[in-house]
């Protein structure tokens, strides 16, 4: 299966999603990487992408180990159109938001979240999204 990831600009530095490429990379290697100064211009080119799934991050943030690994399973999965990835805010807020999927899954332009329920998706326990902001919760780290 086939992978483009978007990185959506937080700020114009890329340098922090720049560094962990190559971990998304290492297993998905074919992967079409896009940048863009916003998350709604991001979600606007997600009906011409070519590829069969798309992987939406913020150019602060990457995988953990454990959903990099798992990145070619989860693309091979016959039975979801999207999964959903925890990212934690806090030591004790988390936020379960949709980040990879199938080219078909439209996201809503103003806020991360699906605009039909009709999808079927799941969330992905294992693993976190990691955010450069200095803050480390030792309990999540990969």
């Amino acid at each position: 299966m086939s992978l483009t990831i978007f990185c959506s600009a937080v700020t114009s530095n890329t340098t922090y999603f720049d560094e962990h490429l190559p971990e998304l990379l290492e297993n998905v290697p074919t992967a079409e990487v896009l940048y863009f100064d916003s998350y709604a211009s991001a979600i606007q080119r997600v009906s011409s992408i070519t590829t069969d799934w798309y992987l939406l991050l913020f150019s602060n943030e990457t995988l953990s180990s454990e959903l990099c690994e798992a990145l070619p399973l989860l693309l091979e999965d016959l039975s979801n159109d999207a999964f959903y990835f925890y990212k934690a805010l806090s030591e004790t807020q988390y936020l379960l938001t949709p980040r990879l999927c199938r080219k078909y899954v439209q996201l809503k332009e103003n806020e991360l979240s699906i605009i039909s329920a009709l999808y079927r998706s799941t969330s992905i326990l294992d693993g976190w999204i990691k955010e450069h902001n200095g803050i480390i919760f030792p309990h999540i780290q990969s």
